[in-house]
């Protein structure tokens, strides 16, 4: 477990999770829902995340191990539910 923090307080995190406090803590406070997010919008999320990890890491911001998990995946090619190419 690792202890992340924000200006509400301490949250514990499983070591083995990618996301930080602000999704674990949204996970604890939002019902999960039967809707679905357009796959377009998740491609787009993900190119914007992955341009966030490279320009962050560039600058030395954001340290080699944090940024080679955006990196391990292809983003450009993901195929997810319901598209239809």
């Amino acid at each position: 477990m690792r202890i992340e923090k924000d200006t509400i307080g301490e949250v514990a995190i499983p070591d083995e999770k990618l996301y930080g406090i602000n999704t674990k803590r949204a996970e604890e406070n939002f019902p999960s829902s039967s809707e679905y997010v357009n796959s377009n919008l998740i491609k787009a999320y993900l190119q914007v995340k992955f341009a966030d990890t490279n320009t962050n890491y560039g600058i030395n911001i954001l340290p080699k191990e944090r940024a080679s998990y955006g990196r391990k995946t292809n983003l450009f090619n993901i195929k997810l539910d319901g598209d239809s190419k």
